[in-house]
């Protein structure tokens, strides 16, 4: 890469074909415009954190359905099925009633 001088403003960099011209600026001023760069690019990103809290929203809504369709019919696959007697399905929701007190 060769640099040129046009004047005192523009530098011309040539890379094999391409030709481009930059405008010379102060270092403080080069510093400015990548602040700027970034602020700008801070602020058209959308905040990732609703985005998290909506899909465990999701997740919570889809995991009380699906309890809530399950526990209609526990019992009767634990009693049909598993040829569990009546008794046996009394102590399981007994059970079940005491540990979501304590």
């Amino acid at each position: 890469m060769r640099a040129s001088c046009i004047n005192n403003n523009t530098i011309t960099l040539r890379n094999s074909t391409k030709f481009s011209t930059i405008t010379k600026r102060s270092y403080a001023e080069n510093r400015v415009m990548i602040d700027l760069k970034r602020r700008n690019s801070n602020q058209d990103k959308k905040p990732t954190g609703m985005r998290n809290v909506v899909a465990l929203g999701f997740v919570s809504f889809f995991t009380d359905f699906s309890t809530e369709m399950i526990l209609g019919i526990l019992p009767l696959f634990i009693v049909t099925n598993l040829g569990a007697s009546k008794e046996i399905l009394g102590g399981i929701e007994g059970s079940a009633e005491l540990v979501s007190y304590a």
